[in-house]
């Protein structure tokens, strides 16, 4: 087994973001709203912050606790002013998906307004949920760009990264395998992949049944395990196997923050 690391990646994604950045005078607000302090979220919150000094923009958290104060916050001249909102998961519990709905989609980095997300099913988009667009990234970093015929399974079918992982694929000509909980003999089909998505959100869940050699697994999982953060992947179990895997941390959550900017930079209409 093979460590795929993305720190690489993550700079000619900063150099291109800078440059496409200097090319628009005016100036640029990123508005972070955040409903849960003290977890990953206001980590990623802050990382956030610190890259987009790197970018020179103003980019700002703001903080609520329920879904009144979501509104009141959306109504505010502050974010009216602004050029991106960007909602962090988790939600508080009363926040309806509706509400969300009211983040505007020329606004929405995160493809969160359901109208950004039908036009990439429709692949009339370029815009995605940070997190898969990250996924399709690295895979076609790893493959030299060369995507075209490969066969990929996703296990995972959330909103914010295995359903949208399916147009984004397709987008390459590759042959998308969607599974999930209740697939069965999902060893047997992970063993087809040439890559395998793993974002079902269960730590270390998966082990050397579910893979072969020659494979990319790409681990979108984050979870706690005791004092340590680890994927979906047992990765300590994968020695004899000869695949390459994404790192956790390190892997696909490096390269996500950079897509909320480059995201940022499309509605502005300075796309990569």
């Amino acid at each position: 087994m093979k460590i795929y690391k993305t720190k690489s990646l993550g700079k000619i994604l900063r150099e291109k973001i800078i440059q496409k950045r200097l090319q628009y005078e005016n100036e640029i607000k990123l508005a972070i709203f955040l409903g849960e302090k003290g977890g990953d979220a206001e980590y990623y919150a802050e990382s956030l912050i610190k890259k987009a000094v790197q970018f020179h923009i103003k980019a700002k958290i703001f903080n609520y606790t329920n879904s009144s104060q979501f509104l009141t916050l959306l109504d505010s001249d502050e974010i009216k002013l602004s050029d991106g909102i960007l909602a962090l998961a988790p939600y508080p519990n009363d926040l309806k998906s509706e509400y969300l709905q009211k983040i505007p989609a020329e606004k929405d980095v995160d493809c969160i307004n359901t109208n950004n997300f039908g036009k990439l099913f429709a692949g009339s988009s370029l815009l995605a949920p940070a997190t898969a667009e990250s996924v399709l990234v690295i895979a076609k970093k790893y493959f030299e760009g060369k995507l075209e015929g490969k066969n990929i399974v996703i296990v995972g079918r959330s909103v914010r990264v295995g359903k949208p992982l399916v147009p984004l694929f397709l987008s390459e000509n590759c042959t998308v395998t969607i599974c999930h909980s209740r697939t069965l003999e999902l060893s047997q089909i992970t063993k087809t992949a040439d890559i395998v998505v793993c974002a079902i959100g269960k730590a270390d869940f998966f082990g050397p049944s579910y893979f072969r050699d020659d494979q990319f697994i790409i681990d979108v999982g984050i979870n706690k395990l005791g004092n340590k953060i680890v994927g979906d992947v047992n990765t300590d179990l994968l020695e004899d196997i000869d695949c390459s895997i994404t790192p956790v941390p390190g892997g696909v959550g490096t390269i996500t923050s950079y897509i909320i900017y480059k995201n940022l930079l499309y509605l502005l209409g300075q796309g990569l």
